[in-house]
């Protein structure tokens, strides 16, 4: 398989690659933008907070990106994924699964990270359905439900026990079942989520880290 040689290898093909790809095909430089196509917001059926496309699933805001990236021929997509990056400013060498070998001169690490659920029976059947991370995304669907109404009188339950048991009939959350039998009625939750890098590249590269796990950014938005 010949090697592919540009300017610049993309790795990750979420809004952030995308959108840099974008700017990169306007300023004619030839971009491969390398994606496994799976979204850290692949679990749920809209997105929102985004203007002109509230409301869309993430599958077709991908697929409008695509098409209006399109238009810039310098630009290509590879669904494959990156598993070894070499080499230094100016000269970076990526190997993918699939056996390809890009050259570029430049590197755009756009991988975001993933959510790790906690070990809990029954949450993954509802998150992204009636389980959500972020009330500003997701916050509205859940508007004016039993908790909401609670919330407004400021009579807020607090229940200390570990959970056992997400309780759920195709996929929207009835109740949560604590380890002590407890059993607490509801119609959605918000679950605060440990996340991880998606890949392990930027430190194989040399890349300087944060003590919370991301990759350490100058102002420019360049790393170490």
């Amino acid at each position: 398989m010949a090697d592919l040689v540009v300017d610049v290898v993309v790795i990750g093909g979420g809004p952030a690659g995308m959108s840099a790809a974008l700017v990169l095909g306007r300023a004619r430089r030839s971009v491969i933008v390398v994606d496994a196509e799976q979204p850290r917001n692949r679990v749920v059926h809209e997105s929102h907070g985004f203007l002109t496309r509230d409301g869309v699933s993430p599958t077709e805001l991908r697929a409008i990106a695509r098409a209006q990236i399109a238009a810039y021929p310098s630009v290509r997509f590879e669904r494959d994924t990156v598993t070894e990056l070499t080499g230094e400013n100016g000269a970076f060498t990526a190997q993918t699964r699939q056996g390809r070998t890009i050259r570029s001169r430049k590197v755009l690490f756009a991988t975001g990270k993933q959510d790790v659920l906690p070990a809990i029976d029954g949450l993954a059947a509802v998150y992204g359905r009636s389980a959500f991370v972020c009330p500003y995304c997701d916050g509205w669907e859940l508007r004016d439900w039993p908790q909401a109404r609670q919330l407004a009188r400021n009579n807020v339950a607090l229940y200390e026990g570990a959970i056992a048991r997400i309780d759920h009939v195709d996929a929207q959350v009835s109740a949560v079942r604590l380890d002590d039998g407890t059993q607490v009625s509801c119609t959605g939750l918000f679950v605060a989520l440990a996340d991880v890098q998606s890949t392990g590249l930027p430190e194989q590269l040399g890349c300087r880290m944060t003590p919370a796990g991301s990759v350490h950014v100058a102002d420019p938005g360049e790393t170490s």
